[in-house]
């Protein structure tokens, strides 16, 4: 190698510098060579073109200690959350609600499995066209729109982990083929639901009400409360009354995950806890019965709106409690289109009402046992008093004239 410190007044030099005097040196050397030998001809300063050289290094290095700092201390915390989301989840799955039962025990509304599409939307590929190439072709797996698929992702409001509902009370056979196919489909993922099933729901469906999907306005009000995303609550009736019995505590599953969100192993799980069962003062029969008897009576008179109560006045315990026109609360608990809801809510006779409790009416007769025992209490009567009723009442003049 060259010795850069040597003076060129030599002829031996001259010689040498007939050839190119970087001639046979790698790029490290020649960068030394001419640093040096610029630096000796100016009496030890450096060149400004070294100069630009020494703080375009300088500055590389002090961007890439930068942002090294950032990601490794700064937002320590922030991606190390996201590593451990890539390869440890949790998972929920609905639990249960109790049991509503008539006062003989016979069931009112019990529980029947359904199966749902979620997506996890963090799973889902970024570029735009895979993920419309994925939507397509799940579209056509299960013979659902597409745009449903695309609406749903799109109008959610989360990010994370939790999943997001895109179906409901998808069939058996839908769950088999995705099943069978799942890999293919990373960012979705079929789950096993308890929904509610009603026993005579046009019976009860203003007493015992519905269970629905809780929307984003609920979930906000409800998320500390330990509600998910994609969860249910009651929202009419005694299931939203005693929402917080009927409720059960969710089934944990903590899974390993691979980038593309496919469960490689199982880690733990955690049992569901069922709601706590409710038994109503109400008679099954005699909630039939009273159903039986309104409806034929309506039919005669050709009208459909109408309220009824049984209570056992000892106790004031309801023993049936009906408001017509009904509605199937099935309906809602499996899913209600957009188009049925529709027709429920213009309807002019306004079936989602409850009429026995949020009706206004003159109270007519209902204010005769409040007189009877009024009078039964001041003697005036007798429980064997039986007054002739021939449906008209003179009130004699006491100032005379007429009458």
């Amino acid at each position: 190698m060259r010795n850069p410190f040597r003076l060129k007044n030599s002829l031996e030099d001259r010689e040498m510098e007939t050839s190119s005097p970087t001639e046979g040196l790698s790029f490290e050397e020649q960068i030394l060579d001419d640093y040096s030998a610029g630096t000796l001809e100016r009496g030890g300063e450096f060149t400004p073109r070294v100069k630009s050289l020494l703080a375009l290094i300088f500055a590389v290095f002090f961007i890439l200690f930068g942002r090294f700092y950032y990601l490794a201390v700064a937002q320590h915390e922030y991606y190390r959350t996201i590593a451990e989301g890539n390869r440890l989840r949790t998972e929920y799955s609905p639990a249960p609600r109790g049991a509503i039962y008539d006062i003989n025990y016979e069931t009112l509304a019990g529980n029947k499995p359904s199966y749902e599409l979620v997506s996890s939307p963090i799973d889902l590929p970024e570029n735009e066209s895979e993920r419309k190439e994925l939507f397509a072709k799940l579209a056509g797996l299960l013979l659902i729109p597409e745009g449903e698929i695309e609406a749903a992702i799109s109008s959610q409001q989360i990010s994370g982990f939790e999943p997001i509902l895109i179906r409901q009370n998808l069939s058996r056979e839908q769950a088999l083929v995705f099943l069978e196919r799942d890999a293919d489909f990373p960012g979705f993922r079929v789950v096993r639901t308890p929904i509610r099933d009603y026993k005579e729901s046009l019976d009860y469906a203003h007493l015992i009400g519905y269970v629905g999907k809780i929307n984003a306005k609920e979930y906000q009000e409800k998320k500390l409360e330990g509600y998910l995303y994609n969860d249910s609550t009651g929202k009419t009736g005694l299931e939203q009354v005693y929402e917080t019995n009927l409720r059960g505590k969710f089934a944990e599953r903590q899974v390993e995950v691979d980038a593309r969100g496919i469960v490689k192993k199982i880690f733990g799980e955690k049992d569901a806890l069922p709601g706590e069962n409710l038994i109503l003062n109400v008679d099954a029969g005699l909630q039939q019965k009273l159903y039986e008897s309104l409806t034929q009576r309506l039919r005669v008179l050709n009208r459909r709106k109408a309220a009824a109560i049984v209570m056992n006045p000892q106790t004031g315990q309801i023993m049936a409690y009906l408001s017509l026109p009904s509605y199937d609360n099935n309906a809602f608990a499996e899913g209600i289109t957009s188009e049925d809801y529709q027709k429920l809510v213009t309807d002019k006779d306004l079936p989602l009402f409850n009429r026995a409790i949020g009706g206004t009416y003159p109270p007519g007769s209902t204010v005769k046992p409040m007189v009877a025992a009024a009078a039964l209490e001041e003697k005036v009567i007798t429980p064997n008093t039986v007054i002739n009723d021939e449906g008209q009442i003179v009130v004699k003049n006491v100032f005379g004239g007429p009458g």
